[in-house]
């Protein structure tokens, strides 16, 4: 923003609202932690863990599992072995941490709103409250 320009407060409001986008976006492809090791979070691995998981519990419903040889590689490319009930407790725990940033986002999304003058806007902290790994 132009140091120079006057600003309106709900033109403020709409410029932080958009980086707690940016940090939202930042923290859900970035990783999460499962069963203490660090996995890929962004858009095709989220759609991996979810059809692995999905197709994990039809596997289970019919008695089978995955082979025992079969692993899921971490952030850092470290294969972990895991089985079907391990993939659907990895899909839980992604959309456990998923549905903690978006509660965290809409949660300063509302602060924001609720500020009520440009200097409390300039002031407000969207760093905080956030779980995970640090985006950037």
């Amino acid at each position: 923003m132009d140091p120079g320009v006057e600003i309106e407060i709900d033109d403020l409001k709409a410029y932080n609202k958009g980086y707690v986008t940016l940090f939202l976006d930042g923290y859900n492809n970035n990783g999460f932690v499962f069963n203490g090791n660090t996995f890929q979070s962004d858009e095709v691995s989220r759609a991996n863990i979810s059809g692995s998981a999905t197709l994990a519990i039809i596997l289970l419903q019919k008695g089978f599992d995955f082979p025992s040889t079969f692993t899921w590689r971490t952030k850092d490319n470290q294969d972990v072995s895991i089985n079907a009930a391990g993939i659907i407790s990895m899909g839980t725990a992604l959309f456990t941490f998923l549905s903690g940033n978006y509660l965290y986002s809409f949660t300063h999304k509302t602060a924001i709103d609720n500020l009520t003058t440009i200097q409390d806007l300039i002031n407000y902290d969207i760093t905080t409250g956030w779980q995970g790994i640090y985006p950037w």
